[in-house]
């Protein structure tokens, strides 16, 4: 959240961006799909996640969303059974959501692509 408030700064008014915190910590189902109910109403020309929210893509409405991706180190910390609910969960269902997504590093755009099937050329760094 702090990154995208620099980015939003940044932007200096010339692109209009309103942040939308979900109302709910990310722990538990029912909390995620709350966080996930509360986005299906949401208004905007692109809807862009950040954070570690990325299992709420299949909820947005519309076609233009952005997910910004930091890091995937998460997978290789996790016993094979977690890691493949969070590859599932936070990864490879989204993307099936998504128009584009955006990373932080060339590492990272390698990791997405060795994680999930994504098209590269969709895939930018920022």
């Amino acid at each position: 959240e702090g990154y995208f408030e620099r980015v939003r700064e940044f932007s200096d008014g010339r692109v209009e961006m309103t942040p939308y915190t979900v109302p709910n910590f990310s722990t538990g189902l029912l909390n995620r799909i709350g966080n996930g109910n509360a986005c299906r109403n949401l208004k905007s020309d692109i809807l862009h996640i950040t954070g570690d929210i990325h299992y709420v893509a299949p909820f947005l409405p519309g076609k233009k969303r952005v997910l910004t991706i930091h890091d995937c180190h998460i997978l290789q910390q996790l016993p094979w059974h977690k890691r493949l609910v969070v590859k599932l969960l936070w990864f490879s269902i989204p993307a099936r959501f998504l128009e584009h997504i955006t990373v932080n590093s060339n590492t990272t755009k390698k990791q997405v692509l060795e994680t999930i099937r994504f098209p590269e050329n969709r895939i930018t760094v920022i």
